[in-house]
């Protein structure tokens, strides 16, 4: 799209399921894999937002290197 120049994007395969959300952990995972994700991502850890949560203060980082930290959707699942 037109922000790809502004924004750093990857765009990877999207698998089909009917619902396009639970491309989200796919898409996640394929990134991650991906060499892209070396060359694009030099920040110890990454937090992923849906487009329309509002952080009405700061979020402690419950991650380490060794745990990651996550809300379960449990609608969402990487195959």
């Amino acid at each position: 799209d037109q922000w790809m120049d502004e924004i750093p994007t990857v765009v990877v395969p999207e698998r089909s399921s009917g619902y396009p959300v639970i491309n989200r952990p796919h898409s996640m995972l394929a990134f991650v894999n991906s060499p892209k994700f070396a060359e694009t991502i030099k920040e110890d850890y990454v937090y992923i937002a849906e487009t329309d949560h509002i952080m009405l203060r700061p979020m402690p980082n419950l991650a380490t290197e060794s745990m990651p930290a996550a809300f379960h959707f449990g609608y969402m699942i990487a195959v």
